[in-house]
């Protein structure tokens, strides 16, 4: 796994922002399986080394980078039909148990349709990931995202147990079946392999560790301190969703329309558990060694932004009318510092460029 304890996400051939991009940022970041960072990589029979690309062999096979880009676009064919359509989506989805559609399941599969798009960006993340090396899907980022993926996937499908009879038997196999490609393939690359799961072991017992590095700043920036209010706040939020279903809809929207719309906010609350926490904390780590400009974090702000304006456009809506219950403010402003934080994500670099010009003009003047 390629990290290091003070900077977790510098990749194969990256480093913070003036570093030389041709060399690892530390010499403790290019061990893999145990193995020296000057040790000879093991060829596996009938393959490329591991953390190094498979030459193309000429097989119809999909490649790693193929199968996340599948997955992306999975997500997105699922989240489309809840933007644009989400009332017929209702009726295809849970038949008697939304006859008739109402308000609510617009806005709460919209809601889940923003989530889609985390999820989705998520997977276009491991993708370039794959596309660059396969030692990239070794690292901290990769690993994080990963673990989100097969958790979302996971919550997922255990919804469909607790409510047996609210979906229609197309809609459920449907969604079994791409919650089970979903999981497939980030665990298949988590727990397959010896070395794998010694890394995720290892990433298991340092887990307490972890998760209290989620509540400070190594090096503090606006981006960083949103990401790290964000990683607290989603995790908080959603297991309330989960656990307290009635409770927190009733108290967002101001009613409860039936099982149908309960289990989509449980699908909700599953996301913010896992998934998002994953890319906030991950842009949080970006942000902490100066990273944000790679194209990973970008795709992972982009991913977050889209899918604050989409809670943005439900919630805003409900606020506006003046509708919904106490919770709807505290939601609807958690929502909106993910935007800003995306947005600030985004610009960090062209900020910190302007801000060196200025500090380099103001010295060239004294």
């Amino acid at each position: 796994m390629v990290e290091t304890r003070s900077g977790r996400s510098v990749e194969p051939g990256d480093s913070p922002r003036g570093g030389s991009p041709e060399r690892p940022a530390r010499k403790d970041t290019a061990t893999t399986g145990g193995q020296g960072a000057g040790t000879p990589r093991r060829r596996r029979p009938g393959g490329a080394a591991r953390g190094e690309a498979a030459e193309p062999s000429g097989s119809t096979q999909l490649t790693t980078s193929q199968s996340y880009t599948l997955l992306a676009l999975e997500l997105l064919v699922f989240a489309l039909p809840c933007i644009f359509s989400p009332k017929l989506a209702a009726r295809a989805a849970f038949g008697s148990a939304a006859n008739p559609p109402e308000d609510q399941h617009t806005h709460v599969l919209g809601l889940l349709a923003s989530g889609l798009l985390a999820a989705s960006a998520a997977a276009f993340a491991l993708e370039e990931c794959a596309r660059r090396g396969q030692a990239y899907l070794l690292t901290f980022t990769a690993d994080t995202l990963k673990l989100g993926l097969v958790a979302f996937a996971a919550m997922n499908i255990v919804l469909q147990f607790y409510y047996p009879r609210t979906l229609t038997a197309a809609a459920a196999i449907a969604s079994s079946v791409a919650m089970c490609l979903l999981a497939a393939l980030p665990a298949s690359q988590l727990l397959v392999a010896p070395e794998d799961r010694a890394r995720v072991w290892n990433d298991f017992r340092r887990l307490p560790g972890d998760l209290l590095s989620g509540t400070w700043l190594r090096r503090s920036s606006l981006p960083g301190a949103l990401y790290m209010l964000l990683t607290i706040a989603f995790p908080a939020a959603g297991l309330a969703y989960f656990v307290a279903p009635n409770t927190t809809l009733y108290h967002t929207f101001g009613y409860i329309y039936g099982k149908s719309t309960a289990m989509v906010w449980k699908g909700i609350g599953a996301g913010l558990v896992t998934i998002l926490p994953a890319i906030t904390y991950t842009l949080k780590d970006k942000a902490e060694n100066e990273l944000l400009g790679r194209s990973i974090a970008r795709t992972l702000n982009l991913g977050l932004m889209a899918a604050s304006i989409g809670h943005l456009l439900v919630l805003g809506t409900v606020l506006n009318h003046g509708i919904g219950g106490f919770m709807l403010p505290a939601v609807t402003a958690t929502w909106g510092t993910a935007l800003l934080a995306s947005m600030a994500g985004l610009a960090a670099p062209e900020v910190a460029a302007i801000a060196e010009q200025t500090a380099e003009a103001a010295r060239s003047m004294d």
